[in-house]
């Protein structure tokens, strides 16, 4: 390829708040410290060459074309997926796939065909997708079992923290037909050198009566405004309220205002939740309620409030409607 082929480049977090060089944010559909940055520049033998911020102005485009140009001059590398199963006790695997083959692998997640063709090869409805580092890019299907999917999200970190080749982010995004709809960072510290290196010489967790608990800001398809997702699960029916509690007001607090959110907050009781803490969720929804006509005032004017408690295996924000 051509020294001159403007390609797309991810960078960390901290690498573009110094305003210097022409870039976006991978995504603004929310709020964290851990959301990377797509600079653009050309490919060159020892390094990469990023376009100034006054590069657009002086090339006659607008920052949209560039990257429009970047993402089909990333088509002509070669990349490929390659499977990869990693075994979590006798009898449950977890099944991802890998692109692996290309410094700018990571960048594939940019190019909507090449993650239908992941989603497609999963037959999934939805994935979760890891870019912890150059050169790596990782993705599972998104409906799976919570202790699964946590594996898969502290696997990513773990990634990021080993800093094989350069650190990108820690965080899980969820994507949908080849477009980002949402992002998971409760694992994103989980993977610090503190971590065993495998998942199988991991020790059980301290507490095992901790929920597990994950927010996720995706877009509605229906109301084509944001809507905030908790999934959570446990053994403890008073932690995991407690934990839900706080999440939601945690959640408004960080999107209430924003005029892309829809006022839907979705508490979503994942399939492993035992009975015994399942009689006890219309106690949850009626503190709830209560919390929601406390907060009504909490989103942007015009836009109302509305908590709801969902239970049932297989309740996902991929689920087909």
């Amino acid at each position: 390829m051509p020294d001159d082929i403007i390609l797309p480049c991810l960078k960390e977090a901290a690498w573009g708040r110094d305003g210097v060089s022409a870039c976006r944010l991978l995504w603004s559909g929310q709020k964290s410290p851990h959301i990377p940055w797509i600079g653009f520049g050309r490919d060159q033998p020892h390094s990469f060459a990023f376009l100034q911020r006054s590069a657009p102005e002086e090339m006659g485009k607008s920052l949209e074309r560039i990257e429009r140009e970047a993402v089909r001059n990333l088509r002509l590398r070669a990349a490929t997926w390659q499977p990869l199963d990693v075994k979590m006790g006798w009898f449950k695997t977890l099944r991802m796939l890998v692109c692996g083959d290309d410094f700018l692998a990571a960048e594939r997640i940019l190019e909507p065909g090449f993650m239908k063709q992941a989603q497609a090869t999963l037959k999934a409805r939805g994935l979760l997708v890891g870019i912890p580092r150059r050169g790596f890019l990782i993705v599972t299907n998104a409906e799976q079992a919570a202790d699964r999917l946590q594996a898969f999200a502290v696997m990513v970190s773990t990634q990021y923290h080993r800093a094989e080749s350069a650190p990108i982010s820690p965080v899980v995004f969820a994507m949908k037909d080849g477009a980002i709809v949402g992002m998971v960072e409760a694992a994103a510290e989980a993977g610090a050198p503190s971590v065993p290196d495998s998942l199988e010489d991991a020790p059980p967790e301290g507490d095992p009566a901790e929920p597990y608990l994950a927010t996720m800001v995706l877009l509605d398809d229906s109301t084509g405004r944001e809507r905030i997702d908790i999934m959570v699960g446990g053994e403890d029916f008073e932690r995991l309220a407690n934990r839900v509690i706080a999440a939601v007001a945690q959640g408004l607090t960080n999107h209430g205002r924003r005029p892309e959110f829809g006022g839907e907050v979705r508490v979503m009781v994942l399939a492993f939740t035992p009975t015994h803490v399942r009689i006890g969720l219309p106690q949850l929804r009626a503190h709830l309620e209560g919390l929601q006509r406390e907060l009504a005032g909490a989103c942007s004017a015009g836009t109302s409030l509305r908590i709801t408690v969902i239970e049932q295996p297989g309740s996902s924000p991929f689920r087909a409607s």
